[in-house]
């Protein structure tokens, strides 16, 4: 067996696997495997194994006779050409298409992909993968009816799902109400717990069970709440709480938070003082500041990869501001993307090389919502080029947005097509494929596991793809 450089144990003992299947089954044209477990919260999901035939002069290409089949595949040689492309921040399709040379001098193509959870990578998103894209059709994902909405006392304004649970944040304007919101996604889909933090909370980032919270202080910006299961629970307490280094002015708050490798990057609004931070969250009973950069904006939202921070912003010729964070004591301003207009980005998302930037509603024809970014990077880990994919209008506001494979997803102020999903080919064109009406504004969204939730107003829709 003759395979590329560069195909992991695991990918290896998956492929040797699956045509163990195919050797013993009878084939389709269409083959579901659904979970090949690897512990609870690391797994890999083979997915879509689709047997394609090609024409063959020896055998009947149309028998669906196993011993034909299983003779065909297993004598000869296999040239292999296996590729990965990302679906998630996570997680990769695996494909391979295989060429068998049989004893007879006949060839057949054997066509199977399935998902990779980058086991590394997911360490450093501390396990908050997101969901895989295992209901698609030809025009990408259509979500189904809410099997489940849950009503919360509040507005909404953050939402991050991990481990089964939904971890919401809700608008207040009274520090000593209860902000925190833990519902359970899988089984009873109901609240399990609320919680006060102390402040008001601006946004929330969940890795490894922790709750990484940017809170609207002057004196405490960052908190890190720790989820107790060992409880009748899920409860949350407080497990240490910090302040940015020289910030001050009428905007001191934190109003965006991100958990990349063991480290966490908190934005505020145009302050005086710098508006971007770098904490070391190894030890998230002490949390050690590292760094800080002046933005001269707000930081609507950030994301993290290959040391580098995506910022998206309020600068009118800085939509997106992207730093070099390898260094967190000297953060490097390396690149600003302006896009046509004023208008501020307002939430980005990031997976493999790609960038995906919301902005705020466009105030003229050709002033797009939504864009795609490509990175590209040199050997020695250096940016060197941003290259602008596509865009689209989304008619409002992009709230926050998720992307799965080549689908992405939009929360929108839209108030006839909250929802928005497009369709995103390698050629950079953009297509929306389906829009949800809902009553309010959705403001949320994210995925884990076959499961999505969206924030309207005051509910959580809890859709299933099964």
């Amino acid at each position: 067996m003759n395979l590329i450089r560069g195909v992991s144990l695991i990918e290896v003992i998956l492929a040797l696997a699956i045509f163990s299947v195919i050797a013993s089954v009878m084939f389709s044209s269409l083959w579901g495997i659904e979970h090949l477990g690897l512990g609870n919260e690391k797994r890999i999901v083979a997915h879509n194994l689709a047997i394609k035939r090609i024409t063959d002069t020896a055998f009947d290409s149309n028998s669906s006779d196993p011993d034909v089949w299983g003779e065909r595949i297993f004598v000869g040689g296999l040239e292999s050409n296996l590729t990965k492309n990302n679906i998630s921040q996570c997680q990769y399709v695996v494909s391979s298409n295989s060429k068998w040379i049989t004893g007879w001098g006949s060839t057949s193509t054997v066509i199977f992909s399935f998902i990779d959870s980058d086991l590394e990578i997911a360490e450093h998103y501390g396990l908050d993968c997101g969901g895989h894209p295992s209901r698609f059709n030809a025009s990408g994902f259509v979500p189904r009816t809410p099997s489940v909405s849950v009503e919360l006392e509040n507005q909404i304004n953050s939402l991050d799902l991990f481990g089964g649970l939904a971890y919401v944040s809700l608008r207040t304007d009274a520090p000593d109400a209860d902000d925190l919101e833990i519902i359970d996604i899988l089984e009873n889909k109901e609240i399990r717990n609320t919680f006060d933090t102390g402040e008001i909370v601006s946004k929330i980032d969940i890795a490894n069970g922790n709750v990484y919270v940017a809170q609207n202080s002057s004196t405490t910006q960052l908190a890190i709440l720790e989820t107790n299961f060992e409880t009748s629970g899920p409860t949350l307490s407080v497990s240490a709480t910090s302040s940015l280094p020289g910030v001050a002015g009428a905007r001191p708050g934190a109003v965006s938070i991100f958990y990349f490798d063991s480290r966490v990057y908190v934005g505020t609004k145009r302050t005086a003082g710098r508006e971007f931070h770098i904490f070391d969250v190894s030890e998230t009973t002490q949390p050690n500041w590292l760094g800080s950069r002046e933005i001269n904006h707000n930081v609507n939202d950030i994301q993290v990869k290959d040391g580098f921070a995506f910022l998206a912003t309020s600068g009118n010729v800085r939509d997106m501001i992207v730093l070099d964070i390898r260094d967190p004591s000297n953060v490097v301003q390396i690149e600003t993307i302006d896009l046509p207009g004023n208008e501020d980005g307002r939430t980005v998302y990031v997976a493999g090389n790609k960038i995906y930037l919301g902005r705020h509603k466009g105030r003229a024809p050709g002033h797009d919502e939504l864009f795609v970014f490509e990175f590209l990077t040199n050997s020695a880990g250096d940016l060197e080029e941003i290259v602008t994919l596509g865009s689209a209008p989304t008619g409002a506001d992009v709230t926050d947005i998720i992307v799965l494979g080549s689908t992405i997803f939009a929360t929108t102020e839209n108030p006839q097509s909250e929802l928005q999903i497009f369709a995103f080919s390698e050629s950079g064109e953009l297509a929306q494929v389906h829009s949800e009406n809902f009553s309010e504004y959705t403001n949320g969204i994210d995925a884990e596991d076959g499961i999505y939730a969206i924030s309207v107003g005051k509910y959580v829709h809890i859709f299933n793809q099964e």
